[in-house]
């Protein structure tokens, strides 16, 4: 394991971790925020797990659920193709999934249920965000045996930041001066400080981006039922 890998390793373990656990203490009601972090750090441990290859997202979140997590393959491939991808591309996971959290752990541990009556799957998040967190400590007291990448920035990212800022007119100094006058604080968030604001704004309680878990899984299930 290199230095540079053991350092993000130890950067985003700490990051992901305090996130999540900040939802869990907060008991926080918004079970797609929660499903969404944990369901990208999982595409992020498996990166640093088996490589950061473009276009092998899939592959790698899928192996590393099946190989460290106890998820069974269909289950990994489905999480990952229907429920991930639903909610990263379209807004909410794509077919047959009513998802929630529950904070009593009257059921510790198990995370996946069947409904009869609906043919759902239905996922307590509280339990798969416990399991992921698990899973990070495993990997944390051996790091060295599981860590064997980094994402790195390539040549053609840096020349689109490049080509991007020609394209770009205007000082944001000047609209900084007009905030200043008014009195208004601007908020900024830089990749550098994202990993702790964003989960600022998901436990600002001014707003909920998943005000309906059950309703939006089941519109989506009953859309492409009816195609």
């Amino acid at each position: 394991m290199s230095r540079e890998a053991a350092t993000y390793f130890e950067d985003f373990a700490k990051y992901s971790r305090r996130g999540i656990n900040e939802f869990l203490r907060k008991k926080v009601d918004r079970a797609g925020f929660l499903l969404m972090m944990v369901m990208s750090g999982i595409d992020t441990l498996g990166g640093l797990c088996y490589d950061f290859r473009p276009g092998n997202s899939g592959k790698r979140s899928t192996k590393f659920m099946i190989q460290n997590m106890g998820i069974s393959e269909s289950v990994a491939e489905y999480l990952y193709s229907v429920v991930r991808c639903g909610l990263f591309h379209e807004g909410a996971p794509k077919l047959g999934l009513e998802y929630f959290v529950l904070y009593d752990r009257l059921d510790a541990g198990k995370v996946f249920y069947r409904d009869s009556k609906s043919d759902y799957i239905c996922m307590n998040v509280v339990e798969f965000a416990y399991s992921y967190l698990e899973t990070i400590e495993k990997i944390s007291a051996e790091p060295s045996e599981y860590v064997r990448d980094y994402p790195k920035l390539s040549d053609s990212e840096k020349e689109l930041f490049d080509e991007a800022k020609k394209c770009i007119e205007g000082d944001i100094k000047h609209l900084r001066s007009k905030t200043r006058q008014k009195g208004i604080k601007l908020r900024t968030i830089t990749p550098e400080t994202a990993k702790d604001r964003w989960i600022e704004e998901a436990l600002d309680d001014t707003g909920d981006i998943t005000t309906s878990t059950r309703t939006i899984s089941r519109r989506f299930h009953k859309h492409e039922c009816e195609e």
